[in-house]
């Protein structure tokens, strides 16, 4: 009887290996159109654009100040007609800048000079994707500028400050300037570092402010630069991505 049992219990497993030849077994589920997924990093730096890290420059100034110039020459005192601007810019920031016009002793009498701000550009590059830079900008700064006076300055000595025999004065304002430029240049690469060799020039000018002794005492003569401009730029980029703005290992 046992074995009756058996043989009908083993019946349906007959039944179904006497039609196929073999066992039924358990199908695979296959999956359509698995894509695998990319590392995260990978597909940001797939599309790496470049990210300004540092730059610095300098300019000279054909004929900056004229009338303050003038008036200082009227008085015995002779300022250079030149003018210099070194400046360091970090990433996207504004430059900052440092602005130095210095004088020639005469009879005594020496003045000069001497600005720093921050100045802030705006620019469009003519041509995308190339070696070479053709960029027109204008810009806009902020500045603090100081003239220095010293009357009877007799000798070469320090002697001659440490005894009072001269005089100092200090006239100052604050400076708002724009001005317009073309940036023409090269760039290349050194390592994964875009290197970027610029010429620029243009013109720049500024609100006229007058000249006043502790920002406080105003006087009638103003500080206007107005002056045309040359100088030269080393930029550095880095290659990021573009989502995040982090650097492409």
């Amino acid at each position: 009887m046992k074995t009756l049992w058996i043989l009908l219990l083993l019946l349906p497993a007959l039944c179904i290996y006497s039609q196929t030849g073999e066992p039924e077994m358990a199908k695979p589920i296959m999956v359509e159109n698995m894509i695998p997924v990319q590392d995260s990093a990978m597909a940001c730096c797939s599309e790496c654009k470049t990210k300004p890290v540092f730059s610095a420059g300098a300019r000279y100034y054909f004929n900056p100040g004229e009338k303050t110039r003038n008036t200082l020459a009227a008085n015995g005192y002779r300022l250079d007609q030149e003018a210099l601007e070194y400046y360091i810019r970090y990433g996207n920031l504004p430059k900052l800048y440092y602005y130095q016009q210095l004088g020639a002793l005469r009879n005594g009498n020496y003045a000069a000079i001497n600005g720093v701000g921050l100045k802030q550009d705006f620019s469009y590059n003519v041509l995308k994707n190339s070696t070479f830079i053709i960029r027109p900008y204008v810009e806009f700064g902020l500045g603090y500028f100081n003239m220095t006076v010293v009357r009877s300055v007799t000798t070469n000595s320090i002697g001659t400050v440490l005894n009072a025999s001269i005089q100092n004065y200090f006239l100052d304002n604050f400076v708002f300037s724009g001005d317009v430029g073309l940036s023409l240049g090269v760039n290349f690469k050194i390592d994964k570092a875009n290197v970027s060799l610029i010429a620029n020039g243009g013109y720049l000018g500024n609100i006229p402010t007058e000249w006043k002794i502790a920002q406080s005492l105003a006087f009638r003569e103003t500080f206007q630069i107005g002056s045309a401009y040359a100088g030269a730029t080393l930029r550095i980029d880095m290659p990021c991505c573009s989502d995040s703005g982090k650097c492409c290992k």
